[in-house]
C-alpha cells in the first residue's frame, strides 16, 4: 500500500506518490499540483500491483497512438504520404476515436466511422484514404502488441464510382499547341504526347532524356511543398518512350536552353506550378478558344488518345506509371471498343473479306416450275 506525500517548491506545492512495488523496492512518482490527481494515481497503482498489471504498458487513446504513429513514419514515407497521414488522422479519425481507448476499437466502431464520414459528404477517394490508414494504424498497432488483433482487417473500401474526366480530341489538342507561345510550346507537347505527371515534367533535367533511343527516364517528381522528391510509386520510375515528334521538338528546344532543367523558371529555378497554371496555361487555353481543362487532363488526352487509337493498354499502364494495368483498365476502361464487337468484327473479316454479305433468295414454288 503506498501513501501521498505533499511539498512546497519554488514553482508552488507539488504531489507524489510513495508506494512500495511487487520486486520491495520503494519508488515515487510525481502527480503534479492536483490531489486529487495524486489520489487517482495510487489507486491505479494499487490496482495494477493487486491484479499483476503493473511494470506492463498501460492502455493508451487512438489519440496517444496516432502522435506515436505519426513520429515513426515521419522519416519512413515520403514527406507529401506524411501530411496525408497527419490530414486523415487530424480531420477524420481524432473527432471520433481520439479519446477511445485503442484495446476498446472493434470492427464495429471502425465500420460505424467510415460510414459516418461517407454521410458527411466526403469523396469515395477521401473516405478510402481513411480505410487505408485506419487499417495501417491499427495493424501496426496489432504488430507491436498493443492490441491482440487489427479491428479493421475486414474494412471495406467504398465503391467509387467513374469519375468524369475531360480530355481533348485531336483537333482541340492541335488548336492549343498553335496557340502556345515558343517558350511554352515544348512543356505543353511533352504532356499531351507523354501523359507524364506535372511534377514529372517539371523534375526533367536534360541528362534524363536519351535522344538516341527516344526515351526520357522519369527519376523524380516536383511536389510544390516539399520540394524535389522520389517518384509517386516504385512503377513511376519508368522509361517513357517519346513519339518523332517530341524528339524534334526537345531537340529544338534543347539548343535554346542554357540550363540543366528541360523546363526551367524564369529564374532558372523550378516552375512554380499553380501560377504556371493561371498566368500560362489558362491564358492559351482562352486563347486557342477552347474550354478551360485542368493540367491533369492533358494527361487524360493522352491517354485517351492512345487507347482509341488501339494502342495496347499494357503499354499505356507503362507510359503512365501505374502501379498496375489494372489501373488503367478502371480508369479508361469505357474508352475501348465492346470486345464483342470488335471480336465480331474480325470474324466477318475472315469469311467476307471486306465483301457485302448477300442472303441467298428462296426460289419461289411458281418460279421452279
Amino acid at each position: 500500500m503506498g501513501y501521498i506525500t505533499k511539498r512546497e517548491t519554488g514553482i508552488g506545492t507539488r504531489y507524489y506518490v510513495r508506494y512500495k512495488t511487487p520486486s520491495g523496492k520503494w519508488r515515487q512518482e510525481s502527480a503534479g499540483k492536483l490531489k486529487k490527481n495524486a489520489e487517482a494515481l495510487l489507486t491505479r497503482i494499487d490496482s495494477e500491483i493487486s491484479n499483476g498489471t503493473y511494470g506492463k504498458e498501460r492502455d493508451i487513446t487512438f489519440a496517444e497512438y496516432a502522435a506515436i504513429f505519426l513520429d515513426n513514419h515521419r522519416s519512413r514515407v515520403k514527406a507529401s504520404t506524411y501530411d496525408d497521414y497527419q490530414g486523415v488522422i487530424k480531420v477524420h479519425l481524432l473527432p471520433t476515436l481520439g479519446q477511445v481507448n485503442l484495446r476498446d476499437i472493434n470492427g464495429a466502431k471502425c465500420k460505424t466511422l467510415i460510414q459516418a464520414e461517407y454521410n458527411k459528404g466526403y469523396s469515395p477517394r477521401t473516405v478510402n484514404k481513411c480505410v487505408m490508414v485506419l487499417k495501417l494504424m491499427l495493424k501496426e498497432a496489432a504488430v507491436d502488441e498493443r492490441i491482440e488483433r487489427n479491428p479493421a482487417e475486414h474494412l471495406r473500401r467504398v465503391k467509387v464510382e467513374h469519375e468524369e474526366m475531360d480530355f481533348l480530341q485531336p483537333e482541340e489538342v492541335e488548336r492549343l499547341l498553335a496557340a502556345c507561345d515558343p517558350d511554352f510550346y515544348p512543356l505543353v507537347a511533352t504532356s499531351v504526347l507523354t501523359g507524364m505527371r506535372q511534377g514529372e515534367q517539371l523534375a526533367l533535367r536534360w541528362s534524363d532524356i536519351d535522344f538516341e533511343h527516344s526515351v526520357i527516364y522519369v527519376r523524380r517528381s516536383l511536389h510544390q511543398k516539399h520540394g524535389i522528391t522520389s517518384t509517386k510509386t516504385i512503377r513511376s520510375a519508368r522509361a517513357v518512350t517519346m513519339t518523332p515528334e517530341l524528339v524534334n521538338i526537345l531537340r529544338e528546344h534543347k539548343r535554346n536552353s542554357l540550363d540543366d532543367l528541360v523546363f526551367p523558371g524564369k529564374d532558372g529555378g523550378y516552375i512554380a506550378a499553380s501560377n504556371m497554371v493561371r498566368d500560362r496555361f489558362f491564358v492559351t487555353l482562352e486563347r486557342a478558344g477552347l474550354r478551360r481543362v485542368r493540367w491533369h487532363d492533358l494527361r487524360h488526352s493522352y491517354a485517351s488518345l492512345m487507347i482509341s487509337g488501339g494502342a495496347n493498354i499494357k503499354f499505356v499502364s507503362q507510359q503512365l506509371g501505374h502501379t498496375s494495368t489494372r489501373t488503367t483498365w478502371d480508369i479508361y476502361a469505357h474508352l475501348l471498343p465492346e470486345p464483342g464487337q470488335e471480336a465480331g468484327r474480325k470474324l466477318d473479316a475472315l469469311i467476307f473479306n471486306g465483301k457485302v454479305a448477300h442472303f441467298p433468295v428462296k426460289k419461289s414454288a411458281k418460279a421452279e416450275k
